[in-house]
């Protein structure tokens, strides 16, 4: 086993430095999926939208990436590919989700955890995950077996668009066994390390799923500066497991085992002998590998409304990190942010008793917002929600000459040839 994987880090190390610039699939555009629990339609409506005036998508010259429920529609484009019909199977997809699942509101099950482990730290007591789960998480995996079977094509699926998903390690972050009010363990924000009060290196944050182009370009970036580890998608169950690590822990399902550690590249010191994957609400659009490597490549990102108080609190007393920063530096990426209005974020987060119905309208409001983004030609991220990262140069490039983000108007010129 340990053979197994010191010969995949040395392939995918060799083959990924004699590696082409030119990004996977001859991309035109990186499009990010971020995360918004249920409310998923939005992205259907953006891509929609994005899919009429936009060529690069029905020449399957794009990279999709996502974080949280996003990538259910990675992968399922993954395996469909773009069109105006698997944008109106997508649609019927969204409509099959087990109704327990998208109307279990993650705001009241936030609030409630954020009741106990206060309460718990009031009195000088930790909590245990199996303390906490009765409030985060009320169904098992199965609850997804019926979108991921017609996703994978029951299990027959070769991807065939670039992919990335990416989920946090709960291996790596999780700060359930010390207290709240000190920071045992730090999370360095421009490259998603972890260390320990000795500054002792534990880990990185999280780890990137990706079909083998995507691997092979990311493989490129130095461990030290990368995000993420690297776990390939090699076939349709691979895609199965990266959307279950995606969509796990903290409010939806439980945390989710690597059945197979030896395929994760990681720093090529510490070997990874075991990994629990909890989700992708920790990391919000993470972009930045992608963007250092093909600087030119117009970004867009479904967005990702601000974290309240109470999301901040509960994340913080159950994993190293401060969503804010995480968020910050992550939206500092992308070109154009097509983002829900707090109205629209209110609505979205509420349950709904007919959920396919809520789906047509948030198609509906998704569709609109990016028409209206490609009519004005803008929609950057606000300078006031940004943090720059200190490695916004390319790779191989000078740390003097950061990448451009936030181009707006710039890239729909070029995007709509």
């Amino acid at each position: 086993m340990k053979l197994t994987r010191v010969l995949f880090s040395i392939f995918i190390f060799c083959f990924g430095a004699l590696a082409s610039t030119t990004p996977p699939a001859q991309a035109r555009l990186l499009f990010i999926g971020q995360g918004k629990g249920s409310g998923l339609g939005w992205e259907v409506g953006l891509l929609k939208a994005l899919e009429q005036k936009v060529p690069a998508f029905d020449r399957g010259q794009i990279i999709f990436a996502a974080d949280s429920g996003p990538s259910v529609l990675g992968a399922f484009f993954a395996c469909k590919g773009f069109s105006a019909s698997s944008l109106a199977e997508a649609e019927t997809l969204l409509k099959r989700f087990d109704p327990k699942l998208v109307n279990d509101n993650p705001a009241a099950k936030l609030i409630t955890a954020f009741k106990k482990i206060g309460l718990a730290h009031l009195f000088g007591r930790t909590l245990s995950w199996a303390e906490l789960e009765t409030s985060l998480v009320t169904l098992g995996p199965e609850s997804m077996n019926d979108v991921l079977d017609w996703i994978t094509e029951n299990g027959t699926c070769v991807p065939r668009l670039p992919l990335l998903i990416a989920t946090a390690n709960q291996d790596i972050l999780d700060n359930r066994n010390q207290k709240i009010d000190v920071d045992e363990k730090q999370l360095d924000y421009d490259n998603d390390s972890v260390y320990d009060a000795d500054e002792k290196y534990l880990g990185k944050a999280c780890t990137y799923f990706a079909t083998p182009d995507v691997m092979e370009a990311l493989a490129r970036v130095p461990w030290q500066e990368r995000l993420c580890d690297l776990r390939p998608i090699r076939n349709a169950q691979d895609l199965r497991l990266a959307v279950l690590a995606s969509v796990s822990e903290p409010t939806y399902l439980p945390r989710v085992a690597e059945p197979h550690p030896e395929l994760i590249v990681s720093d090529g010191i510490h070997p990874v002998t075991s990994r629990w994957y909890n989700g992708g609400f920790v990391i919000p659009g993470a972009v930045q590998d992608l963007r250092r490597l093909f600087p030119s490549l117009p970004t867009i990102g479904s967005g990702r409304p601000e974290y309240s108080s109470m999301e901040k609190a509960v994340v913080r007393g159950l994993y190293a990190v401060h969503l804010e920063p995480a968020l910050q530096h992550a939206k500092w990426w992308l070109d154009v942010i097509i983002q829900p209005s707090p109205d629209e974020w209110t609505w979205i987060a509420r349950p709904h008793k007919d959920y396919p119905a809520s789906v047509e309208r948030l198609v509906d409001d998704g569709e609109k917002a990016a028409e209206a983004c490609l009519e004005v030609q803008s929609c950057v991220p606000a300078p006031s929600t940004v943090q720059v990262s200190k490695l916004d140069y390319a790779i191989g490039g000078s740390p003097d000459q950061p990448v451009k983000t936030g181009r707006g108007r710039a890239i729909w010129s070029e995007l709509t040839k």
